[in-house]
């Protein structure tokens, strides 16, 4: 501000070339100053990434493991106990998938290839295991009910497919066949 002999003081104003909107942090594209944003770096870590991590220890320890000892958690989901599937983990003669390759005519269904498909079926034996099974199978030990010659009574329970698949193989004239719920999936137990 400057005086002069008149009582109205004179302001020296300098022209704001800043817009109201500019005061915000909005570069004006006139102006030939550059603002970088200050770079923060933060890490941020799960306290249980740990757990999942791969670890070789070094140094000394005090429950007996050796140096250079590799952990690792187990990754697997806590309900499965192994990647066994059925057929492997049956016992011989329990009641499990079996599988058997033939050409799609030996079926019987009308269809004929050169291919050979993969069918499988069930087989195996069926412990009695329901309060059914031996309840009938007592029954028709004390004769209580009795075996015809037209009617077939059976105390075991069957081994049979519990879900089916489709086949599929290439026809004689080169197209695509199907076979809708032709080989079994899983089997099971059923009386």
């Amino acid at each position: 501000m400057t005086t002069t002999g008149s009582p109205t003081p004179v302001t020296e104003v300098q022209p704001n070339t800043q817009k109201e909107s500019d005061s915000f942090g909005a570069a004006d594209p006139k102006s030939k100053d550059f603002f970088m944003e200050e770079k923060v770096e933060q890490s941020i870590k799960s306290p249980a990434v740990p757990m999942y991590e791969n670890t070789t220890t070094r140094g000394h320890r005090d429950d007996g493991l050796p140096d250079n000892v590799l952990f690792r958690a187990k990754r697997s989901h806590p309900g499965k106990k192994n990647n066994m599937g059925k057929r492997e983990r049956a016992k011989n003669g329990e009641c499990r998938l079996h599988s058997v390759t033939v050409h799609p005519q030996d079926l019987g269904l009308g269809y004929e290839s050169d291919e050979k498909i993969t069918i499988n079926y069930c087989m195996g034996t069926c412990k009695k295991s329901s309060n059914y099974d031996l309840a009938l199978s007592t029954l028709l030990k004390n004769k209580h009910i009795a075996h015809s010659s037209q009617r077939r009574i059976s105390s075991q329970p069957c081994c049979r497919p519990t879900r089916y698949g489709p086949v599929a193989f290439l026809n004689k004239t080169h197209h695509w066949q199907t076979i809708e719920n032709s080989t079994a999936l899983d089997c099971s137990c059923g009386g």
